[in-house]
């Protein structure tokens, strides 16, 4: 009876010796999980924030194109503007124009 009590009792020590290593590991594991999590975080909020600034660049990249183009048409048109401006002082009213202007003009107040 005497062996039986000692296997018993072995076997319960080995149970809780069992027992207290899986609770380490247990632990061990949790720990090294939370590592893993807190370096996820941080990673996706580098990767967040890198990806922001690529998008605030590109932006920036294209509002800076849109205003050039946008410049490039506003001086074309201010040019063909001054050009046509120029054609029309340069033009001068022949007497007979005049002559029909000054009859609207004075058949306006009849």
């Amino acid at each position: 009876m005497q062996d039986t009590d000692t296997s018993f009792i072995k076997t319960i020590e080995n149970v809780k010796s069992a027992e207290q290593k899986a609770a380490e590991l247990r632990q061990e594991a949790e720990k090294n999980a939370e590592k893993i999590r807190l370096s996820a975080k941080k990673k996706s909020e580098e990767l967040r924030l890198k990806g922001e600034k690529e998008a605030l660049e590109l932006k920036e990249k294209k509002i800076s194109e849109g205003k050039k183009a946008t410049e490039k048409k506003a001086s074309k048109i201010i040019s063909a503007a001054e050009e046509k401006a120029a054609q029309i002082k340069k033009k001068k009213a022949g007497t007979r124009e005049v002559n029909l202007l000054m009859e609207d003009f004075l058949k306006s107040f009849q």
